[in-house]
């Protein structure tokens, strides 16, 4: 039994052998700490959803303590429709949440995240598998841009008919 630690390098050999004798193909040295790819993160979920802003969460089911700090993220989304293509947000520091904001009114979207170690330090990575199944939700419809005309017109026609009322009623007294 025997861990890895940051400093190890790992010999991988590959050969076959003909039935006489055993033939060497390939070998090469790995450092395992600098070829790391993390799980996908995991709880990817959508929280306080007050529009325009759509709250993107997330955590790390699997990763070492020693990688606290030293990740970066990314963000795909897109609308679900035909010849949407996808908008990709990096996220430089190690923070598990995103806003979203001016998404296009009553669209179903959806969103997926990977993860990798920043290309600081010692260790070195490749980014996560996309997560899976993607975050899907709909945004608000867009408010009625015919409220406010209809109550602006509704109010100007309760001021003329007030206005026609009191010079009525000052011309009767009269």
């Amino acid at each position: 039994d025997y861990s890895l630690t940051i400093t190890d390098t790992v010999l991988l050999v590959v050969s076959y052998y003909t039935g006489e004798k055993w033939t060497e193909v390939h070998n090469q040295r790995i450092e395992p700490f600098k070829i790391i790819q993390l799980q996908p993160p995991c709880n990817f979920q959508l929280e306080n959803a007050h529009k325009p802003s759509y709250n993107l969460t997330w955590t790390l089911c699997v990763v070492s303590h020693y990688l606290n700090g030293k990740l970066e993220y990314e963000i795909r989304y897109r609308a679900i429709s035909p010849g949407e293509n996808d908008t990709i947000l990096p996220i430089t520091q190690d923070q598990k949440w995103l806003v979203i904001e001016n998404l296009s009114p009553d669209t179903m979207f959806e969103a997926a995240i990977r993860v990798k170690v920043k290309g600081i330090g010692f260790y070195k990575s490749v980014w996560s598998r996309w997560s899976t199944p993607p975050l899907r939700w709909r945004t608000d419809p867009e408010a009625s841009q015919l409220l406010p005309v209809i109550v602006s017109t509704a109010g100007i026609i309760i001021l003329i008919f007030i206005i026609f009322l009191v010079i009525v009623s000052s011309a009767s007294k009269r």
